[in-house]
């Protein structure tokens, strides 16, 4: 399975969506880690959560995670938003 890192990913979106509707999946890394998993809807992987979901297995409102109340804390000058808008650049 092809890796792809957030800023290509970012820079060319359209391509790699266009590689997913044809039925390739991509993980997605940060800094050479590991932290998403792009692949289509008609995936076995999704239908098995899906599954999971409809057995009680597993919970998911289809909306994104709530907020857990915890506040991240950054040592220096910048507040955490500001160096996750300078990292999307």
């Amino acid at each position: 399975m092809e890796k792809v890192g957030v800023r290509d990913l970012k820079n060319n979106l359209s391509s790699y969506m266009r590689n997913v509707k044809k039925g390739e999946s991509f993980i997605v890394t940060d800094r050479g880690i590991e932290v998403a998993l792009i692949e289509p809807v008609n995936s076995i992987k999704y239908k098995e959560l899906l599954l999971m979901v409809k057995d009680n297995q597993a919970e998911w409102s289809g909306q994104k995670p709530k907020f857990s109340g915890k506040t991240v804390k950054v040592k220096g000058e910048k507040t955490a938003s500001e160096i996750v808008i300078e990292d999307r650049r």
